[in-house]
């Protein structure tokens, strides 16, 4: 489209545009502040999904490098650095400086009208526009604005677009707490040209040239309450012209024209509705009477305040489902909140759950015991805060599913999945700060641990500052996919795959992982050791101990045979600042280097270490020697 404007938020968000000639339809995205990942719509709202920047970044959109296409942007608030990329897609910032003080809102759009997108800034302590229409680069900063002038209210959220098609971007402001937008038709201080009322306190703000497209550019407002979109097609008050479900609960808008997109993405999650009906289940009561006198498939609300000691033996097809604010504590001696049984297709949402002391290898939430055998399959557990609980976090079996949890300060590791011959899907929680008892990360500790199985999907997840590796697939796991996650500052590998079989990594974000290590080839940022049949693709790997690393040791053999590196592809991925980057192994076996079709293809590194195959410690040129990476790149 033509240039669609982009909200700026006070903790909160910002949206920009730039200008191809001809008015287009905008479009719009979301952006989960929480992981960094990124969901773009097409004009055919087809979703386009991957992971830019650092949580807590606040996200934009614009036209950097001129060429009609808005890319995503971002600005980290504590140091006043601007990140921008010239595609939309997961990768490295292609331009980066700083600009303003620690605190600033970003502004992005056309202020000159050059056509060509630039940064600026609102100061919310002031209420004062900071403008300049040139981009900073190298990591330098930028200066003085080229002109500045006060508008609005502290507090007041800046946005930006072209309020009345003269093919420059103006400022305008969104008070949340009323749902006020107004906003000036020129560069200067002033009392507002139009002002009107659209949306409810809360919502965020965006603009584009959506409906009419007429260019001038119109308000749009996400609601983080339900993950609603709603777009006015006029600058006026009153209800809006279209609503749409798109979003995430720590979501912000952006919009813009984004040009063509890959497509193929999943759609962001949604939030969840609250429960309306149910056996309720009031503080103080004893829970086992009044689980235990319902049928089958019953669904339990838990009463707003804390239970303390409680644990909930469901039955097939039952859901425990929380009202805000829904605390379970086991005061540390309780062993579960929810019984292990073979109870199958439970669903538990919406509860935190902290303080329960289960026995090793399980969790408050247990939907197996230890052997294989007597497991519950189905389980959905959604929405839930599980913290400080003395082993895990969460432990799920067959065909379960963990989405948007909070998963952190658990006393060895955050989730384990076992026994899963039908699949299981771990996507969307933040997974962090787990092993507080200091537990041996060698055996079972850190972010999470999968064991025995098959077609387990891990997707999503923000996984950080776990004591141990981030995540972390153990024995006889057969065709995994592990795809969009963030994966950050864990002492061990980011993500590992071991003593297993087929797997896909792609597009995953692995920084600053591994610190802890063994030396040699461990502690890769993605780390593969006697495993086959595994495709590792388009991840951005960055400061991590080592890069991608591939492992051969005597590991004996597993359920689809000996455990052996073979037919392994590395292709596609960047690789900065992290150590070394290649196959290694201690048995006396050169093949893994001559016939086990182990290759390293078009992989982009940047200030790297060395490189390691065949036994030998190896420079780029050696590398290359080798055949490995001939189409790729190294600076």
């Amino acid at each position: 489209m033509r240039r669609v404007g982009q909200a700026a938020l006070t903790m909160a968000v910002i949206m920009s545009l730039a200008i191809p000639a001809a008015a287009q339809e905008g479009s719009v995205g979301i952006v989960d502040t929480s992981t960094g990942e990124w969901y773009l719509l097409d004009r055919a709202e087809e979703t386009t999904r991957f992971f830019y920047g650092n949580p807590g970044d606040l996200p934009f959109v614009g036209d950097w490098d001129c060429d009609g296409d808005e890319t995503p942007g971002l600005y980290r608030q504590s140091d006043g650095f601007v990140y921008l990329r010239n595609s939309n897609d997961q990768g490295i910032a292609n331009v980066r400086f700083f600009f303003g003080n620690p605190g600033d809102v970003p502004l992005s759009g056309d202020f000159d009208g050059d056509g060509c997108d630039t940064v600026s800034i609102y100061r919310p302590s002031e209420a004062r526009v900071y403008l300049i229409n040139e981009l900073g680069a190298n990591d330098g900063g930028l200066g003085a604005a080229d002109f500045d002038y006060v508008f609005g209210n502290p507090g007041d959220n800046p946005f930006v677009g072209d309020f009345d098609n003269d093919l420059v971007d103006e400022v305008g402001l969104h008070r949340e707490s009323t749902g006020l937008v107004y906003f000036r038709l020129t560069h200067s201080q002033g009392n507002a040209d139009s002002q009107f009322i659209f949306g409810d306190p809360g919502d965020k703000i965006v603009a584009g040239d959506w409906g009419i497209v007429d260019g001038i550019e119109t308000p749009g407002l996400f609601r983080p309450a339900n993950c609603n979109i709603f777009l006015r097609y006029t600058n006026s008050q009153g209800i809006a012209d279209r609503t749409m479900v798109l979003g995430v609960p720590n979501g912000l808008p952006v919009a813009g024209d984004f040009g063509t997109l890959s497509g193929g993405g999943a759609p962001p999650r949604g939030c969840f509705p609250a429960p309306q009906t149910g056996t309720l289940l009031p503080v103080g009561s004893w829970w086992d009477p009044i689980i235990a006198a319902q049928p089958a498939g019953t669904t339990f609300i838990v009463e707003s305040g804390v239970h303390y000691g409680q644990t909930a033996n469901l039955k097939h097809g039952d859901a425990l489902i929380g009202q805000p604010g829904a605390v379970l504590d086991g005061r540390n001696i309780t062993d579960w909140a929810v019984a292990p049984n073979r109870a199958n297709n439970v669903t538990i949402r919406g509860l935190e759950i902290r303080n329960y002391h289960p026995d090793d290898q399980y969790a408050p939430i247990t939907a197996r015991t230890y052997e294989a055998a007597p497991a519950g399959t189905g389980w959905t557990v959604e929405d839930c805060d599980l913290h400080h609980n003395g082993y895990a976090g969460l432990a799920l079996s067959d065909d379960s599913i963990a989405r948007n949890n909070k998963i952190h300060h658990n006393g060895v590791i955050g989730i384990e999945v076992s026994w899963v011959p039908e699949g299981a899907l771990v996507e969307g929680n933040e997974i962090y700060a787990n092993n507080t008892t200091g537990a041996d990360e060698y055996y079972e500790a850190g972010a999470s641990k999968f064991g025995d199985t098959e077609n387990l999907i891990v997707r999503g997840n923000y996984v950080h500052d776990n004591n141990g590796p981030g995540l972390w697939t153990d024995t006889d796991n057969v065709n995994t996919l592990y795809e969009s996650n963030v994966v950050v500052n864990n002492s061990g590998a980011g993500i590992f795959h071991e003593v297993s079989y087929s797997a896909t990594i792609r597009n995953n974000q692995v920084r600053g992982n591994g610190f802890r290590s063994r030396g040699w080839l461990w502690e890769g940022g993605i780390m593969v050791a006697g495993s086959q049949s595994v495709r590792i693709h388009d991840n951005v790997v960055v400061d991590n101990y080592n890069g991608i690393t591939l492992i051969q040791q005597d590991r004996g053999s597993g359920t689809l045979g000996t455990y052996l590196l073979r037919n392994i592809s590395v292709e596609g991925n960047t690789v900065v600042r992290s150590g070394r980057t290649g196959a290694a192994q201690d048995v006396g076996d050169p093949s893994i280097f001559t016939e086990r079709n182990i290759t390293f293809e078009n992989n982009d590194y940047e200030d790297v270490g060395r490189f390691a195959w065949a036994d030998r410690s190896l420079a780029w040129p050696q590398w290359l020697d080798y055949g490995m990476d001939a189409t790729g790149s190294f600076s």
